[in-house]
């Protein structure tokens, strides 16, 4: 080697290594990622849980209408929708009284056709209406009702 290149390389500083990153500061990193995955862990299983009652009222009223267009049964529809609208009723804590088809009238107005199917007819023999009015009227008051806080 040259003289002067060795004269040059004598007054080099010695590389200086980093610090190296200890333990704890990966720790960190493990223990924030655990915490992340618990709460979002956490709120995936509260929002399964807590499924609106207005959504599962729709779909017990989707199931009736496809068991209807399956049987063709109006007297096992006027019946269901009846029961769906009852239970909606209680989970909403509507006070029902002695005369239900009443208290929903208060509530939500009840066309005649469809105050007739829910009362009377459901105790004949054979029943013929419209069945998409019955369904429409199901969907509007579940609708409406789960808007309201009552």
């Amino acid at each position: 080697m040259k003289p002067e290149i060795s004269k040059l390389l004598e007054q080099l500083k010695p590389i200086a290594l980093p610090e190296p990153i200890g333990f704890e500061f990966a720790m960190v990193w493990f223990v924030l990622g655990f915490i992340i995955l618990i709460v979002l862990l956490t709120i995936w299983i509260l929002k399964r849980k807590k499924t609106p009652v207005q959504k599962l009222a729709f779909e017990e009223l989707d199931a009736i209408e496809k068991q209807f267009k399956k049987d063709k049964n109006h007297k096992n529809l006027a019946t269901q929708c009846n029961l769906l609208l009852r239970k909606y009723c209680q989970a909403k804590n509507i006070i029902i009284n002695d005369n239900f088809l009443q208290t929903l009238n208060d509530i939500f107005p009840l066309p005649k056709k469809i105050k007739s199917i829910l009362e009377l007819d459901v105790y004949q023999k054979e029943l013929k209406f419209k069945a998409d009015d019955l369904i429409d009227y199901c969907g509007e008051v579940i609708y409406k009702l789960g808007q309201k806080n009552v």
